[in-house]
């Protein structure tokens, strides 16, 4: 069964594949094949290539992805200008953006804000009442107290505390992940939605198409859970479609696990076992997450419902999920909470904004933990002039790669950084995944957001800020826990040869289209 299931899903990837790469190179034949035979259409490409150069430049988007088409385009515009057609704009379908919009997943104002709590943080920090007035003027999600919070330092920690949350489920169970796949962690939580889908609890999945490629999952996994229970729903969001690649620039990346209302997970963690190191793949896997119960839990069911409404006939009523009884009899207090999203469908990129801002009110120190360091100049620069102004800046990335070419435009992001004083990490017992921000002590933010082009622009992503919880102290003694377990980056390392740098220069070009 499982060798069917392992080959059905590897046939998917590769037809898929295989149909990207004939599309490519039938419009490459037809291209040569007329760019090279007539003069005429030799000098309608070279005008279209400037046509769409001058069309890239004037675009409301990053230098750095500008940079990367213009250069593609102007060397070889017989390639550069098909595939800036079908993979060059980052925005999601007009049928994505209209369903979405519709169920008002970027509309203000979808929980309302306490105004006493407002109070209560700006007496606190009159800083972070900035920043948690700008997650919600671009949002909609509040910020809350009485929610417990607590952070795990592994995935293994947090599926330990999952499975039990799961169990106790009265009224329904909602899961978003970019990834699942077959193996202890995902067949450990299906059983138990199984238990509970026959108790008359209400699941509702949604995945991400694209994360599941490849992976030990039975083909049409939406309607193959559905057909396990009539109490599961799946959403299988933006299908792969390899005619319409375009499309497949906008992805799913967050990750939420969202019980009755009153308990909701969100982090790095996915659901297959490489994320709780019960399968190696590079070295060993260091992820984060954290847990809330309370009221903050209400924006994270508002996240799922929002997307879930978008593009299912069966409707998620707001007011019938979003207003549980509270766990605490009496207020509970760990800081102020504030879950949000971030989508393309808007120019507001929200969690890169967040972040810039957080660096930037820095006094003491910022610790950055990320799989990926492909940063725009916006980000590259706010870093630099911390660690200039004595703020003692360091960053986490993988001692072990997951992608080779990626790691070398992390490696290439490095070297201006390490120049201006921030201190670099490579977790040297394998793959570091967790992403976290955590400024002076009394601030964080923890989610699914990479320090790269597709987090901050194309994907949707979740996160938490937190203000004055507790769990910020457990977040900075794991970060200075794992810098003792990693290597600081040395000059020595980032030396390159002539044709080092060369490659390096190329690759930093294109960064943006990896």
């Amino acid at each position: 069964m499982l060798h069917r299931i392992k080959s059905s899903k590897y046939n998917r990837l590769i037809t898929t594949l295989f149909l990207i790469l004939l599309q490519f190179v039938w419009f490459g034949i037809m291209f040569m094949e007329l760019y090279y035979n007539y003069k005429f259409i030799n000098i309608v490409v070279t005008v279209l290539a400037v046509l769409f150069v001058l069309y890239i430049i004037q675009k409301d988007d990053t230098p750095s992805m500008k940079i990367g088409w213009i250069v593609l385009i102007l060397i070889l515009p017989v390639i550069g200008v098909p595939l800036y057609l079908f993979y060059g704009d980052s925005k999601p379908t007009r049928r994505m953006y209209r369903r979405i919009t519709e169920a008002q997943l970027v509309s203000p104002q979808k929980v309302r804000q306490p105004g006493e709590t407002m109070e209560a943080l700006k007496k606190l920090n009159d800083r972070a009442y900035g920043t948690s007035k700008y997650i919600y003027a671009n949002s909609g999600f509040p910020v809350f107290r009485n929610t417990d919070v607590k952070f795990y330092p592994s995935g293994e920690a947090m599926f330990e505390d999952m499975i039990p949350a799961l169990r106790s489920a009265k009224k329904y169970i909602f899961l978003e992940y970019f990834i699942f796949e077959n193996g202890k962690m995902w067949d450990t939580i299906l059983s138990v939605l199984l238990e509970k889908a026959n108790e008359g609890v209400e699941i509702k999945i949604i995945y991400d198409d694209f994360g599941i490629i490849a992976k030990h999952l039975p083909k049409n996994f939406d309607t193959y859970l559905e057909s396990l229970h009539p109490a599961i729903n799946c959403l299988k969001f933006n299908s792969m479609r390899p005619l319409a690649i375009m499309s497949m620039n906008c992805r799913d990346h967050r990750k939420l696990m969202i019980i009755d209302g009153l308990t909701g997970f969100t982090g790095g963690v996915n659901l297959a076992d490489e994320y709780i190191n019960s399968k190696t793949v590079f070295g060993h896997w260091k992820d984060t997450g954290i847990r809330l119960r309370g009221d903050a839990v209400r924006s994270m069911t508002l996240m799922f419902a929002e997307l879930w409404n978008a593009f299912r006939h069966d409707m998620i009523f707001h007011k019938s999920y979003l207003s549980p009884e509270t766990p605490y009899v009496q207020p509970f207090y760990d800081g102020f909470v504030q879950p949000f999203s971030d989508c393309p469908l808007d120019k507001e990129t929200l969690a890169k904004n967040l972040i810039i801002d957080m660096i930037c009110r820095a006094r003491k120190y910022v610790f950055i933990t990320t799989p990926y360091l492909i940063i725009d100049s916006d980000l590259r620069s706010v870093l630099m002039i911390a660690a200039k102004r004595g703020v003692n800046v360091r960053i986490i990335t993988p001692g072990i790669p997951d992608k080779k070419l990626v790691y070398r435009v992390t490696m290439a992001n490095c070297r201006a950084l390490f120049n201006s004083g921030v201190k670099i990490y490579t977790y040297t017992p394998g793959f570091i995944h967790s992403k976290e921000v955590i400024v002076d002590g009394n601030s964080a933010m923890v989610g699914t957001v990479n320090l790269d082009y597709r987090s901050m622009y194309q994907h949707f992503e979740c996160g938490v800020y937190l203000c004055d919880s507790r769990c910020i102290g457990d977040m900075e003694k794991d970060f200075i826990d794992t810098c003792n377990v990693s290597h600081q980056i040395t000059h020595s390392d980032l030396k390159r040869g002539i044709i080092g740098r060369t490659v390096d220069s190329v690759l930093r070009a294109f960064e943006t289209l990896l």
